[in-house]
């Protein structure tokens, strides 16, 4: 049976959204760092890693990455025999791990499809800089998200709205839980490095199963804040 063969527009926006919740989200697994590149793109997390080429992936190029990473899912055209990985969009062969993240993507392939992704040569790379849980409290003049990191103190966010989801923080100084909360989960907080640029994600997976995966550019005193389309359920705002 012939099966979708792989592309690569798809192949790297999946690992974007694999990096950003899907495998906290899915797996309750963190990732560490995701880099991308016009040809290529490296996942990496603390239990699964994910590769995908454009072109045929060599022997000694697959052997780097096994003694560098350990195990590794990859996706290409061609592969080496042996190879724990897929040329078409189809599990069969891949370990029990890899082969259910592969057939959520497949689930998936439908969304990507009515939004595609265009910029699909620039080099990128993520890198997660602190992980915890969140609060979101409301009262009747302020909104505060309060972000409590696995290591470190407590901080947060003042978070005023301009326009339906077009935001600015300003760094909150009192945390006051003031009001009352009306959202709370896990997040993460990565540095996103452009060729040009760099910006904050802060990404927001809510205890309802609602994902905020939010771009944070520095803007004055504080951050302008922009969401970022998600496949996934996502709340109207703050």
């Amino acid at each position: 049976m012939k099966h979708r063969p792989l592309d690569l527009a798809t192949v790297r926006e999946s690992f974007v959204f694999l990096y950003r919740c899907w495998l906290e989200k899915y797996w309750h697994v963190v990732p560490q760092k995701l880099a991308l590149t016009e040809t290529d793109g490296m996942l990496i997390g603390p239990s699964m890693q994910f590769y995908y080429c454009t072109n045929e992936v060599a022997p000694v190029t697959l052997d780097e990455l096994q003694n560098r990473y350990g195990a590794v899912c990859v996706l290409a055209p061609t592969l080496p025999p042996n190879t724990v990985g897929v040329t078409e969009w189809h599990s069969e062969r891949l370990p029990k791990n890899y082969a259910d993240v592969l057939e959520f993507l497949v689930s998936k392939l439908s969304w990507f499809d009515g939004h595609p992704e265009r910029a699909i040569t620039r080099n990128e790379a993520y890198e997660t800089s602190e992980t915890g849980s969140f609060e979101i409290w409301k009262a009747k003049q302020t909104t505060r998200l309060l972000l409590q990191p696995e290591q470190g103190d407590l901080y947060g966010y003042a978070v005023i709205t301009n326009s339906h989801k077009d935001y600015f923080f300003k760094r909150s100084r009192s945390c006051s839980k003031e009001g009352k909360i009306v959202a709370c989960g896990r997040y993460k907080r990565s540095e996103h490095r452009l060729e040009s640029s760099k910006r904050t994600n802060l990404d927001l997976i809510y205890q309802n199963g609602d994902v905020f995966m939010l771009s944070m550019i520095v803007a004055g005193a504080g951050y302008k804040v922009f969401p970022r389309l998600s496949p996934e359920p996502s709340p109207e705002g703050f």
